[in-house]
């Protein structure tokens, strides 16, 4: 299901991250209408931080195995700590990828927010109607 944003009430919606259930799309209607921020909502409204956590792991484990190689596994690169880095990165990673999301989420929105104050009550009743 699309949720179609075009009014304040839409758009707060979308900022509280309260969406019906089962929505699959963002869509901006009406005066709002731009590709462009239709394609970075919808990207960041679903990201959950996996691409970042991935290229940290796979980041920290080429760190690791030329650390590891270059010291003969020894002390900061023995194969249990190389795990704990690993976990460490996954988690970093991902925490970096919501964060990043979100205030992107936030800047998007208040984009949003200045076009609809900037249009007058009668241009957001027309152009949600059609």
């Amino acid at each position: 299901m699309r949720y179609i944003v075009h009014d304040h009430t839409s758009l707060e919606s979308l900022a509280q991250r309260r969406l019906p259930a089962g929505t699959d799309a963002i869509e901006l209607g009406g005066i709002l209408s731009d590709r462009r921020i239709e394609r970075d909502l919808n990207r960041h409204y679903a990201a959950c931080g996996c691409t970042q956590g991935s290229a940290a792991v796979m980041a920290t484990l080429a760190i690791s195995v030329v650390g590891a190689i270059a010291t003969g596994f020894s002390a900061p690169f023995a194969w249990w700590q190389v795990l704990l880095y690993l976990a460490g990165a996954a988690l970093v990673g991902k925490g970096a990828g919501l964060v990043w999301s979100r205030s992107r989420m936030r800047v998007l929105v208040r984009s949003l927010r200045r076009r609809l104050a900037a249009a007058s009550p009668s241009e957001v009743a027309v152009s949600a109607l059609g």
